[in-house]
């Protein structure tokens, strides 16, 4: 067990308060992709789109919950994705890879996607529909539990967990930073998000991109991740 009872309970409770979500469960998906124990206050949080997979065969949101007791660090570095072993999936490095060149421990880091249900890809993610249903339990974790201060996302270009939380802030002015792969950009703003102002880091899907530590973007990133270790 990776948590306490009180943090596995509340991990479980959260969703059933969505009155939207509560019929969804069953539904091929997952919320968490960090251990309950992550369940609390830190400086950051990490977000993707969508779980990716098979939805006629991969696990319901419902069965993920029942299995939180049991569930022990990242699913990026612990999870075997598409039977290349454990962390071993280009996206699994990839990230595991940033937390540790930002300096934080991807266990230690509250994880999750901006839509919750699976599908193939992106583009098959009814994002219209089903990004505002799942927002509604990111505020409860925002607000109530994780209080970050930057929300690390990959997914910049519409339709985007970037684009999709530059819209709850109301539009503001975002910066744009070369992310090392030909015209790719990252971008950067903050605004107010559930009842405090907070940065929002939106790097390219790193389903695609290898991040280039070189880049502006990634130099950028780490003086944000480094203030923040250093206040906190």
């Amino acid at each position: 067990m990776d948590g306490t009872s009180e943090q596995i309970a509340r991990a479980k409770e959260y969703p059933c308060k969505i009155a939207e979500l509560v019929p969804r469960l069953s539904e091929s998906g997952k919320i968490y992709y960090s251990s309950c124990a992550t369940l609390q206050r830190s400086p950051l949080m990490l977000m993707g789109h969508n779980p990716g997979g098979d939805p006629q065969r991969d696990g319901s949101i419902a069965s993920t919950l029942e299995s939180l007791d049991r569930k022990v660090g990242s699913d990026y570095l612990n999870e075997n994705w598409e039977g290349k072993g454990p962390g071993a999936e280009p996206l699994q490095r990839r990230v595991c890879a940033l937390f540790a060149w930002l300096g934080y421990d991807i266990n230690e880091i509250f994880a999750t996607n901006l839509i919750f249900f699976r599908s193939r890809d992106a583009a098959s993610s009814d994002y219209s529909r089903n990004a505002s249903v799942c927002w509604k339990l990111h505020a409860e974790f925002i607000r109530k539990e994780i209080d970050p201060q930057l929300i690390i996302v990959f997914g910049v270009s519409a339709p985007s967990p970037f684009d999709f939380i530059w819209q709850v802030a109301a539009y503001p002015q975002f910066i744009e930073y070369p992310a090392g792969h030909g015209n790719w950009k990252a971008r950067e703003f903050s605004g107010a998000i559930e009842g405090r102002v907070r940065t929002v880091f939106g790097l390219p899907h790193l389903s695609r991109y290898a991040p280039v530590f070189a880049s502006p973007a990634l130099i950028r990133l780490k003086k944000l991740a480094v203030e923040l270790r250093e206040k906190n």
